[in-house]
């Protein structure tokens, strides 16, 4: 049977002492800290293999925002924006 990667959500419980270990090897600090402040946020983790290996993550959120005011309308108007808050690979597992 071949390895595969599993895509799921993040669970803090399971999941937080691997992640932070895989994080600490790009050297950036807190790594969970832009996730912290943003409060409608996802995180998904990358599984590899039968052992289930963190290989990677990735962290976006999404937030209304203004593009101001028009010269047709007196409120402003408001937009859905997504942001890529990090995206991570093992490095046992980048190319």
């Amino acid at each position: 049977m071949e390895d595969i990667v599993a895509v799921r959500e993040y669970d803090e419980e399971r999941d937080l002492q691997a992640v932070e270990t895989m994080e600490k090897l790009y050297l950036l600090g807190d790594p969970l800290c832009r996730v912290r402040h943003c409060s409608n946020y996802c995180m998904l983790i990358a599984e590899y293999g039968e052992k289930k290996e963190i290989v990677g993550t990735v962290r976006g959120c999404m937030k209304t925002v203004t593009r101001g005011k028009t010269i047709f309308r007196e409120f402003p108007v408001y937009v859905k924006v997504a942001y890529l808050l990090g995206l991570r690979v093992s490095p046992s597992h980048s190319f």
